[in-house]
C-alpha cells in the first residue's frame, strides 16, 4: 500500500480511540508518505516490525519513520524440526536489541515490562473466531461499526494468518 494510505488507515484507527497500533509490515524503504505516516503514528503509540537480515543487522523502518514508531522484532525461532513454536522476548545484533511486536504491544498496553532472553511460547488459549478482524478498507471508508470494534483495544495492522499459507508450520 502506498504510505498516505497506511498513514490514513493510522489516523482512522486512532481517532477510534485505539490504544496502541502495532504495524506487522517491514517499512524499510524510504517512501513518498513517510511524513504522513509518521504523523499520524505520532497521535498514538506506533509499534512497527523489523527483523534481521542474512548478514544479523537490523531491518529498520525508513529514516522518516524511526522517531514515531517503536520498532520490536518479528522473528519467530525455528526448531530442529522446522516448526515454529516459540518468540524471544527480545533479539539482538552485535549492538542493538529489540523487544518482540508482541512483548512490545503488551508492554504498551499495560505498562508491564519486558522480560529480556526468555522464550515466550504462545498458549493459543483465545479461539481465533474471538479475535475481531476488521477491514481495513471498512476503516477507511469510516464504517461507524468497524470503528466502534477498534475502540479501547490494541490493533494490530497487517496481512492475516491465512495469507501465510503452506510456507510456514506453526
Amino acid at each position: 500500500w502506498p504510505r498516505t494510505r497506511l498513514a490514513k488507515l493510522v489516523e482512522r484507527i486512532a481517532s477510534s480511540g485505539s490504544s496502541f497500533i502495532g504495524i506487522d509490515v517491514l517499512l524499510n524503504d524510504p517512501r513518498s508518505g513517510d511524513a504522513e505516516l509518521s504523523a499520524a503514528c505520532r497521535r498514538i503509540g506506533c509499534v512497527a516490525a523489523t527483523t534481521l537480515d542474512e548478514r544479523g543487522q537490523w531491518i529498520l523502518p525508513a529514516p522518516l519513520l524511526r522517531g514515531a514508531l517503536y520498532p520490536a522484532h518479528a522473528a519467530f525461532e525455528l526448531d530442529d524440526d522446522g516448526v515454529l513454536r516459540w518468540i524471544s522476548s527480545t533479539k539482538q545484533d552485535r549492538s542493538t536489541s529489540y523487544p518482540a511486536f508482541s512483548a512490545q504491544l503488551a508492554t504498551l498496553s499495560t505498562g508491564n515490562p519486558i522480560t529480556a532472553g526468555v522464550a515466550l511460547i504462545p498458549g493459543f488459549r483465545t479461539p481465533p473466531r474471538s479475535v475481531p478482524v476488521v477491514s481495513a478498507t471498512a476503516i477507511l471508508r469510516g464504517d461507524p461499526a468497524a470503528l466502534e470494534t477498534l475502540a479501547g483495544r490494541t490493533v494490530i495492522v497487517g496481512i492475516t494468518a491465512v495469507a501465510l499459507g503452506d510456507r510456514v508450520m506453526t
